[in-house]
């Protein structure tokens, strides 16, 4: 027989089904847990996604809008560069250009030295022109010497900031290609995960942000994130700013080079032309006082000849008056013969006597004035004698500063390469290459502005002031510094020197009382008045008593 009461049996029965019950709602409720852990687990993953993808798509596009900004900055910096070296080599060529007009002032200056005697050697208004000339080419060249330094200067800085854009530009860029890379998986694991697991509908369908996200946010640095992407986009637009400016300072800086080229370029047009009329200014003075001169020379010699025929005619005088002394002395001696009675002091004896003496007062009166006609002679002869002197040093000083009045800078610059000095000359060219084809171009083998392209040699080793052209080497990185112009430097004289003048009183030099001009035409650069060896023209006439 059973052992157990049939009262157990069911409440077993019912406890087993009960327990059952109990463990079939539990696997109910736990399904649906999981169902809603499956369901919360791929919205998270969704909404993860969703939150990267969008957190890379912003940095992608953060980065791409800084590589622009540093594309765009780098070529307008780019654009700087090639402007500002074209500004240094213009400047430089203007600093060159300077050399010549310098070279015909100093020139200049050192012929009128030349001038035959102090006399002529005066500080007139053509010296002082050419002083302030000379002031006035200094002045450029020094503005201009530090126009060109500030322009290497600034050439520095914008290479430095290059440098930096391009270097940070590099890193963007880099950045950039591994963002949108990064952003290129997600999205395709996205597009995996989604076609696989769709994200679920329902009332707790969308949770924003993961868990962790929500529940710890400084756990995973998300501010520290933030803050730095904010930091590293202020960077790179700071030093966009900051290369901004420096463009900016750039472009001001060219403009004020241009204005510094045209103001300097006029100055030295002014001052030259200011030059050029006290010159001609002078020219013309002094062929006045030439003329003056002449005219007093003229004068001069007619008075000569006036004293030569009082002269002769106080020589004829005397001589007339040797006939009454030797009458007087015939009478003296025949009368002597007579008696002692009729020998006595008669009226005849006194007669002859007073007029014995008065022959011989007459004679020492003659004389003296014949000696003070010889003085006045002499006189005559060496106020003459310095008029001619002056007369030489007036067209010697003619000559001088018309040669100066005509000299171009091609000219001089001719004479310099003659002497040795400067650029040499072009194989086979004679020494009148520079004066015929005009003086050379600075810096041989430079490219011109505005040709070819802008290209930075390796051979130039990175230097931001080189500046190459079309594969031209340049030289806008050459030092320039304050020469030292000498006027007693190596500039030898363009023309020789004019001849003696000739003085018609000298020892041996027969008297003149008769000149003329020459009736020949002078040459050109020969004052009116001397002939082509410098030799005073005023012809010498013998004087015929």
């Amino acid at each position: 027989m059973s052992a157990i009461p049939a009262p157990t049996w069911h409440e077993r029965a019912h406890q087993s089904m009960g327990a059952a019950q109990a463990a079939h709602q539990n696997a109910m409720n736990q399904a649906d847990s999981s169902a809603q852990a499956h369901d919360d687990t791929v919205n998270a993953t969704h909404d993860m996604y969703k939150d990267v993808v969008g957190v890379m798509d912003q940095k992608a596009s953060n980065t791409k809008t800084l590589v622009e900004t540093l594309q765009n900055r780098a070529w307008c910096l780019d654009g700087s560069l090639q402007q500002t070296r074209e500004s240094l080599l213009q400047l430089q060529t203007a600093m060159r250009a300077k050399d010549g007009p310098m070279q015909l002032c100093l020139w200049r200056l050192g012929e009128r030295t030349k001038r035959c005697n102090k006399r002529e050697q005066v500080r007139d208004d053509a010296e002082i022109a050419l002083e302030e000339e000379r002031a006035t080419l200094l002045q450029t060249q020094m503005d201009l010497a530090n126009s060109i330094e500030q322009t290497k200067d600034m050439i520095r800085q914008l290479a430095a900031r290059m440098t930096d854009v391009r270097e940070d530009l590099r890193h963007k860029t880099h950045s950039l290609g591994v963002d949108e890379l990064s952003l290129a998986n997600a999205q395709s694991s996205y597009a995996t995960t989604a076609s696989r697991t769709p994200p679920r509908k329902g009332p707790l369908a969308s949770l924003g942000k993961s868990a962790g996200v929500r529940r710890m946010p400084d756990r995973f640095g998300l501010v520290e994130g933030d803050s730095n992407e904010q930091m590293r986009m202020q960077r790179t637009m700071q030093l966009e700013k900051h290369a901004a400016d420096h463009d900016e300072a750039a472009r001001i800086l060219c403009e004020q080079n241009t204005r510094l080229m045209d103001r300097c370029h006029y100055a030295v047009l002014d001052a030259k032309a200011h030059s050029d009329t006290c010159l001609g200014e002078r020219i013309n003075e002094t062929q006045h006082m030439k003329m003056r001169l002449q005219d007093q020379i003229y004068e001069t010699d007619s008075k000569i000849s006036h004293i030569n025929g009082i002269m002769a005619e106080t020589n004829f005088h005397m001589n007339n008056l040797q006939e009454p002394t030797s009458m007087h002395s015939k009478a003296a001696s025949v009368r002597a013969d007579r008696t002692n009675r009729e020998s006595f002091l008669d009226p005849v004896t006194a007669h002859l006597a007073a007029n014995s003496d008065g022959v011989m007062q007459a004679h020492a009166n003659l004389s003296m004035e014949h000696q003070k006609e010889r003085e006045q002679l002499q006189s005559l002869h060496d106020h003459r004698r310095q008029l001619e002197e002056d007369l030489h040093g007036k067209a010697l000083a003619i000559s001088i500063d018309q040669r100066c009045l005509k000299m171009r800078v091609s000219d001089v610059v001719g004479t310099q390469h003659m002497g040795g000095v400067g650029p040499p000359l072009p194989p086979g060219a004679g020494p009148d290459y520079y004066r015929i084809n005009g003086p050379p171009l600075p810096n041989h083998g430079d490219p011109l502005p505005g040709r070819g392209g802008h290209t930075i040699r390796s051979d130039q080793g990175g230097d931001p002031l080189a500046y190459g052209r079309g594969g031209a080497s340049a030289r806008a990185n050459s030092s320039f510094s304050q020469r030292d112009y000498n006027m007693a430097g190596s500039m030898p004289p363009f023309h020789g020197t004019a001849g003696r003048t000739m003085v018609p009183f000298q020892a041996g030099a027969p008297t003149a009382n008769n000149f003329r001009l020459s009736g020949s035409t002078p040459r050109n650069g020969t004052p009116r008045g001397l002939s082509a060896t410098g030799n005073s023209v005023l012809r010498q006439q013998s004087y015929h008593h």
